[in-house]
Formats: structure tokens, C-alpha cells, sequence
């Protein structure tokens, strides 16, 4: 009996140490998911397909934001893609002031797989500061799809997308 007993132990903390494993594996992945989720590095990808330029703007009647461009050629991705590199390396706070918000949405394509996509919210302070911030699924719903649009609203905008993790960069020049 005494050893039935001291083998049930045994066996009860051994899958009690491996599910603590299990759990820290798990975490690890998730905190993983989060982190691609609202770093830059996440969107430096060489699959990249294209890139989708849309822009708040007032003067218009269309839905907000508006597409202004689309870049599908090698060169202009190339050039993205490490302007991006160089943008994902620290975080701030969110800016201070809103002057213009642009949306990019990247969509990425590996040969047997469905395309992704993913957004970055581009905004310019009143000082001309470019400040960037990952936005995910749930966030691009909230600030997408603005029937009317005021300058008003770029500081809405920038708060529902939040005060962390945001990025400063330089502004993006392309051609």
C-alpha cells in the first residue's frame, strides 16, 4: 500500500510539473503572438505582395480613410520594407498632437498559403514627426469606414488607437 501510495505521488507531481511546462510554453507563444501583433519587426516580411496607402482626409465626400495609392513593384517594396526596419526600434508614447493619419495595409502571399494582412497606423504631429503604431483587426474596424470626416476626428482616431506602443520614425519617401 505504502508503495501504490508513493507511486500515485510520484505520478501526480510529475504531470503536475508537466502541465506548469505546458503552461509556460503557452505563454511564451501567446506573449509571442502579442508582441508580432504590435511590433514593427512583425511587418518586415519578404512575402510582401503589396502595400495600400489610404488617407483621412476632410476635403472630400468619399468614405474615410481613403486610398491614395497602392505599391506593388519590387523596388518600392524593397524600399519599404527597410524603412521599416529601421522605424521598429524603439517605443514611445503616442504623439501629442495629430496633423494627418495615414493607414497602410501590407498584405503578405507565400505560395500555398491564403494571404494575410496587416496595418500601420502613419501619423504626423503638428512638428512633422512621423509616429507609427501597429493596428490590429479589432482596432482597423473601429477607426475604419467614416461617413463624414472632420480634422476634429484625427485626435479620435489617435485615441482609440491608444498612448503605447507607438514607434517614431522618419517619413516615408517613395519615387
Amino acid at each position: 500500500m505504502k508503495y501504490l501510495t508513493l507511486l500515485i505521488s510520484i505520478i501526480v507531481i510529475l504531470a503536475g510539473c508537466s502541465n506548469s511546462d505546458q503552461q509556460t510554453k503557452n505563454n511564451r507563444l501567446e506573449m509571442k503572438k502579442v508582441q508580432e501583433c504590435t511590433s514593427i519587426s512583425g511587418l518586415v516580411d519578404n512575402t510582401i505582395k503589396s502595400v495600400e496607402e489610404s488617407m483621412y482626409r476632410s476635403n472630400t465626400g468619399k468614405v474615410q480613410p481613403e486610398l491614395i495609392n497602392v505599391y506593388f513593384e519590387k523596388p518600392d517594396l524593397d524600399n519599404i520594407l527597410d524603412w521599416l526596419s529601421e522605424a521598429g526600434n524603439e517605443i514611445t508614447t503616442a504623439p501629442t498632437s495629430t496633423k494627418s493619419i495615414l493607414i497602410y495595409s501590407f498584405s503578405y502571399e507565400e505560395k500555398g498559403k491564403s494571404e494575410t494582412q496587416k496595418r500601420l497606423a502613419y501619423v504626423i504631429d503638428n512638428n512633422n514627426y512621423v509616429f507609427l503604431h501597429v493596428i490590429s483587426d479589432q482596432m482597423n474596424r473601429m477607426i475604419n469606414s467614416f461617413e463624414s470626416f472632420s480634422n476634429e476626428d484625427l485626435n479620435l482616431i489617435k485615441n482609440k488607437i491608444g498612448n503605447e506602443n507607438w514607434y517614431k520614425a522618419r517619413a516615408l519617401n517613395i519615387r
